[in-house]
């Protein structure tokens, strides 16, 4: 169970103590008044305050917790991914901890590179739009002039396992929708064929991926069982096809430039 102060600064932990009025109070009485006085090694000894030596106690150990809970640890000996990959080496620890961040700055320098690829093609009508939640199964709309693309990324390390993501029947739905699939090295960057795409061509939605197997929870019940989320499909790499260039993926995004 967490504890209420995980993670807390000093000041939050007097204020959730409810002692941080009379702490600060006491601290600027002796500061008025000059009280220098050798400390007694407990602050809240020096303050004059009541159970100073079990508030003493309490907030060592509070400083004890968030110091270890700050700790990454070296190695997972026996973790697996989402995706059923194998156990995680310490080098791999950093990429599968830091996931969402690394899917966010892909697809910005996606996104620009979206963009400057269109610029330089002679267009200009064109939008980004994120949704405020992903309940629709996309992470971002493209569009240039009367083409809309729903897309969702996925993003792996070059050389990964990583054999099927999953992704949502809501996708299905959506006009354009389609899957961009980047591989990207340590640095982030996304080499010449980084790409794998799932999707029709402009105007035409989303093959159906009503037929795959339904993904499952990463979390069991309190038997250990992990229920299966029906709205969620597992799509095998073998889908994707070919790795693809950017300059193909924005072809099938939008249809050759003229």
């Amino acid at each position: 169970m967490k504890r209420k102060n995980m993670g807390s600064t000093f000041d939050s932990w007097l204020r959730e103590e409810g002692i941080e009025g009379e702490v600060t109070a006491n601290a600027i009485r002796r500061t008025a008044a000059r009280d220098v006085i050798r400390s007694s090694g407990n602050v809240f000894a020096d303050m004059g305050l009541p159970d100073a030596a079990e508030l003493g106690t309490r907030a060592r150990l509070e400083a004890a917790q968030n110091q270890r809970g700050q700790l990454v640890p070296a190695k997972i000996a026996a973790a697996s991914d989402i995706d059923g990959t194998k156990s995680l080496t310490a080098e791999k620890n950093t990429d599968y901890l830091h996931s969402t961040l690394r899917e966010r700055i892909v697809e910005h320098v996606f996104v620009g590179e979206a963009l400057r690829w269109l610029w330089v093609n002679g267009e200009r009508d064109v939008d980004v739009l994120r949704p405020e939640f992903d309940a629709g199964g996309y992470d971002l709309v493209l569009r240039c002039k009367e083409v809309e693309r729903y897309i969702q990324f996925k993003t792996a390390a070059v050389g990964s396992k990583t054999a099927r993501i999953n992704a949502s029947l809501r996708l299905m739905e959506k006009p354009g929708g389609c899957i961009i699939w980047i591989f990207v090295t340590n640095q982030l960057e996304m080499k010449m064929d980084s790409f794998l795409w799932l999707g029709g061509t402009p105007g035409e939605k989303l093959p159906s991926i009503l037929d795959k197997n339904s993904a499952r929870h990463t979390k069991g019940n309190a038997k250990g069982y992990k229920s299966k989320r029906p709205s969620q499909k597992i799509i095998p790499i073998r889908d994707f096809g070919k790795r693809c260039t950017f300059d193909q993926i924005m072809e099938n995004l939008f249809g050759k430039q003229k």
